[in-house]
């Protein structure tokens, strides 16, 4: 991985298309800029899931960091869920959204393993 690089995902449960996600690998951080999945495979760990993969390519490729804006609500709980997060700031009203953000920084290294549900 080079100095800053962004890659996109098509997320893809048992062969059907089930979200969306973007990610930037730039300087120590890794930054989530999008992570979305179609209302009816919310709630089954797969976002979680993609979001720890995430956490583990930081980790094998020397990132410390892992940053992103997350919506109020399952995006939010899912970045929470990070242990030792650094920083959690709310955004009222995100860019006109009507919508509250949070930005989420936390170190990689102190990001506990994800076991998905059974």
């Amino acid at each position: 991985m080079g100095y800053t690089d962004t890659y996109s995902y098509m997320v893809s449960a048992t062969g059907n298309p089930t979200g969306e996600a973007d990610v930037v690998f730039m300087q120590r951080t890794t930054y989530v800029t999008a992570l979305e999945l179609f209302p009816r495979f919310q709630g089954g760990g797969i976002g979680t899931g993609l979001f720890m993969e995430f956490v583990n390519i930081a980790k094998q490729n020397g990132f410390e960091y892992l940053a992103g804006h997350f919506r109020q609500g399952s995006s939010k709980s899912i970045a929470m869920k990070l242990n030792q997060a650094l920083h959690a700031v709310p955004f009222v009203d995100w860019c006109g959204s009507g919508e509250t953000y949070y930005y989420v920084v936390a170190r990689t290294l102190q990001v506990e393993k994800y076991s998905p549900p059974t």
